[in-house]
């Protein structure tokens, strides 16, 4: 049992997230607390979060994305169709950053559904030319 320095409940380990910086080896707040400060700190600092995210994945400034996004107005580059789907209610996704998984190149943004085809594809250029050829052979 340890008690959580936030919310002062004592709670079993298994509610503590393992750290190994701290004494016990857990960290001081429990799951619950630790959520609710992850939550309310990303709601304050949403910016610098996702350009933390695009710069640590993709190499990719925040002011760079959103020129790559002007470029393509606001629409994904293979269906031309702005993304739709939804984080939370009346939130919707950014354009998701498509990279070559090797070199990290980045090709472009595209909605979520087209950036999971390509990935489902495993970016196999034949495997989606069947696929194409497939639905015209039988009035896909």
């Amino acid at each position: 049992m340890k008690q959580c320095n936030k919310c002062g409940d004592r709670k079993p380990l298994s509610e503590f997230y393992k750290h190994a910086g701290c004494k016990d080896g857990y960290r001081g707040e429990c799951r619950t607390c630790r959520a609710a400060q992850r939550k309310n700190f990303y709601k304050h600092n949403k910016d610098k979060c996702r350009e933390r995210m695009l710069k640590q994945n993709y190499g990719l400034s925040l002011e760079k994305y959103d020129l790559l996004w002007e470029q393509q107005k606001g629409v994904c580059a293979i269906c031309g169709k702005p993304e739709i789907k939804e984080r939370t209610p009346g939130v919707v996704f950014h354009l998701s950053v498509d990279h070559v998984h090797d070199t990290g190149k980045i090709r472009g943004l595209l909605c979520c559904k087209c950036n999971r085809f390509i990935g489902l594809a495993g970016e196999d250029i034949a495997i989606l030319s069947n696929a194409i050829g497939y639905l015209k052979k039988t009035g896909g």
